[in-house]
């Protein structure tokens, strides 16, 4: 019997693409604000290297394009404002979401990340009060990134539940699945349009969730057809 569903953040509450967004926006806006480029060409430059793919190495690119940037900022700094603003995204199924928490039924959230960059994004969403349990693996370090077990065996002994009465509801096949499959956990996935990984397929049986939805609704649908 299902006693609890543990939520993944991005790209499963909202879209991660919208963070970007935000986030190319506000460094873009503070060049400007500095005298060093304009915003909106600053702007397009990342967002056109993030569309075509681009992962990783954006602001690098940036002060390879803008050399005067480069003069008076780094890489680093620019990382780190992009961490810390305060995003604009919304929750995809505001609705759903509300229906989820009116479940008779723990609700978790496990999410990778650096953790102010996700307590913001939280703050953002308005749900950083929201579940019974909260797990930041950024807390502990790298290391302790998904797929490690830990941020599973803590959610099991704060929710004092086993793990067959766990579900873990998140978006990435390459590594989201494994650990909690290993634990014995149900696995679902959101697979939705607009999602940074929405075309991955699982590599192997231990990464593959064991049931695919296409909204947060159908999650809460499932919920209520097993219950």
């Amino acid at each position: 019997m299902i006693r609890a569903i543990v939520l993944d953040l991005d790209d499963t509450l909202y879209l991660e693409r919208d963070y970007v967004r935000s986030g190319f926006i506000h460094v873009a806006s503070y060049l400007e604000d500095r005298g060093l480029a304009d915003s909106a060409e600053v702007f397009s430059f990342l967002w056109a290297g993030f569309e075509e793919g681009r992962r990783g190495d954006a602001f690098d690119s940036l002060l390879l394009r803008w050399p005067q940037i480069g003069r008076v900022e780094n890489v680093e700094a620019l990382v780190e404002r992009y961490r810390q603003h305060s995003p604009n995204i919304e929750l995809r199924e505001p609705a759903a979401f509300a229906d989820l928490m009116n479940l008779d039924l723990r609700v978790g959230l496990i999410s990778d990340g650096w953790p102010t960059a996700q307590r913001a994004k939280l703050d953002a969403l308005g749900v950083e009060d929201s579940f019974g349990s909260t797990v930041l693996t950024g807390d502990w370090g790298g290391r302790y990134a998904k797929p490690h077990q830990r941020a599973f065996t803590t959610i099991e002994q704060e929710f004092s539940l086993s793990s067959s009465e766990l579900v873990y509801v998140a978006d990435n096949p390459t590594k989201d699945f494994i650990a909690p499959n290993e634990r014995g956990w149900l696995t679902w996935r959101i697979r939705m349009p607009g999602q940074l990984h929405h075309a991955l397929e699982p590599t192997g049986n231990i990464a593959s969730p064991r049931l695919e939805l296409p909204s947060l609704q159908e999650v809460v649908a499932e919920y209520q057809a097993g219950s």
